[in-house]
């Protein structure tokens, strides 16, 4: 072992939400964390040590446009210690990230449907990516952006069937960096992304109600490497679950993940590091409660 890390977080997080009048909402919220980050470098007999304190605050306002409707915002901060180091040795400086984001919720009378839909934007500073020099080790970019919307949807359709569906659409990118030009886009992330869920449920012969559906996942294509010299293909996949309600206390599940075996890269490091994502897997289950 060339390198060993030793590293030790201490974080604490307030919050509270305020009611202002029967229609604002505002949430308010800080954490704060402190870490100490040591590396030994026994090939080079080196250590290197760093302490670092962050406050990450964080505010949220909602405002109950009418029954069925609301609209919110968010801003934050964010904060994230990064292990390992480059090439030349140096531990990694922390991950330090802003996010915004706005949107509207909508719930019908009955509170049986609903969506969401959302913009957002989150600049990070000191983000991990590939050294264009060395693909085997990280550098630290200046600083890396990702904007775009996401939309869920859920709801109970009659008395059987629960459905749900999630789309998102992001533009990721480096934005400022000694190293990598700006407008780099950064790997393993998809510009669309999305899923569709649907379960048909109903009482049970035998105990007390049962359920069997099925999940869609779909990734788009996205770069494979930080110089985007190629991309991993898209892919979709087809999950099955199932479920039985036998009692209040006994809940039994099966779940197919990759129900067809499909062959696909769930992410890659370079083009000669590229992950083939997991084939298909069977997994049986058993809740108790008490």
């Amino acid at each position: 072992m060339d390198t060993y890390e030793r590293q030790r977080n201490l974080g604490a997080y307030l919050q509270d939400q305020l009611s202002l009048g029967e229609r604002w909402r505002v949430l308010a919220g800080v954490r704060f964390d402190a870490v100490d980050q040591s590396l030994d470098n026994h090939l080079r007999g080196t250590r290197t040590t760093q302490h670092q304190n962050a406050v990450s605050p964080r505010v949220g306002v909602s405002y109950l446009a009418s029954q069925n409707v609301s609209l919110f915002a968010n801003a934050s901060q964010s904060f994230r210690p990064n292990a390992g180091a480059d090439a030349a040795g140096q531990p990694f400086d922390p991950e330090r990230g802003r996010a915004v984001e706005a949107g509207i919720k909508f719930d019908s009378e009955d509170r049986r449907t609903g969506a969401t839909l959302a913009i957002f934007e989150i600049r990070k500073r000191n983000v991990l990516a590939a050294d264009p020099s060395d693909p085997s080790f990280y550098i630290a970019a200046g600083e890396a952006r990702s904007r775009g919307l996401e939309l869920d949807v859920a709801g109970q359709l009659g008395t059987h069937w629960r459905v749900s569906g999630s789309f998102a659409l992001t533009d990721a990118e480096i934005t400022q960096d000694t190293r990598l030009a700006a407008g780099t886009p950064l790997s393993n992330v998809p510009r669309t992304s999305g899923s569709l869920l649907a379960v048909y449920e109903d009482a049970a012969p035998v105990g007390q109600r049962y359920g069997v559906g099925a999940r869609l996942r779909y990734v788009g294509r996205r770069p494979g490497d930080v110089q985007d010299s190629f991309s991993l293909p898209a892919y979709v996949l087809v999950d099955l679950h199932g479920y039985w309600q036998y009692s209040r206390n006994v809940r039994v599940s099966l779940n197919v993940g990759n129900l067809f075996d499909k062959t696909y890269y769930a992410s890659s490091y370079s083009s000669l590091w590229i992950a083939p994502g997991a084939g298909r897997s069977v997994r049986l289950g058993v809740q108790l409660s008490y």
